[in-house]
């Protein structure tokens, strides 16, 4: 409340900077303010500030191909299950990442998939053959926030 008569945390710290150690609820206005009170032992009231948490998607589970699996097309379909999205809250697109190294740090392949319940993709260009490739998904709503990336992944293409 923006007249802090319900008080979430009220804390005394040395430094200038504080993170919640508990969770946040999901699309929940917050308002914070800080008294600084200065050597001479005069104070002053900053703020009221506010930000919003975001309200994302749930994570998805991946189905195919089968992780370790061999032999895949160099045009692999990708499969994965639908997340859970916040009530009234509008499905943006699906994140997918491909890549050669389990740490995702140079993805070959992002693909955006704009259909909440089209849960798959193949990439328009073949991938490399004999390759081990990884990869993950994850979900952004219409207010472009995101979800967790599913867990990862990998499949090796043949010829």
């Amino acid at each position: 409340y923006a007249d802090f008569h319900k008080l979430m945390v009220s804390k005394t710290l040395l430094r200038p900077a504080w993170t919640p150690g508990s969770n946040l609820l999901p699309a929940t206005e917050y308002f914070w303010r800080v008294k600084v009170k200065m050597p001479d032992g005069s104070s002053q009231l900053m703020g009221p500030y506010q930000f919003t948490t975001p309200n994302p998607p749930g994570k998805s589970a991946l189905l195919l191909p089968a992780s370790g699996a061999k032999n895949v097309s160099r045009q692999p379909f990708l499969q994965w299950t639908l997340p859970s999205l916040p009530p009234d809250t509008p499905f943006g697109f699906y994140e997918v990442q491909i890549a050669t190294d389990a740490s995702f740090h140079n993805p070959v392949r992002i693909l955006n998939v704009g259909d909440f319940y089209h849960a798959y993709t193949q990439p328009n260009t073949a991938l490399s053959p004999l390759t081990r490739y990884y990869w993950r998904v994850r979900a952004y709503t219409g207010a472009n926030e995101f979800g967790p990336w599913s867990s990862v992944r990998n499949f090796k293409t043949g010829n």
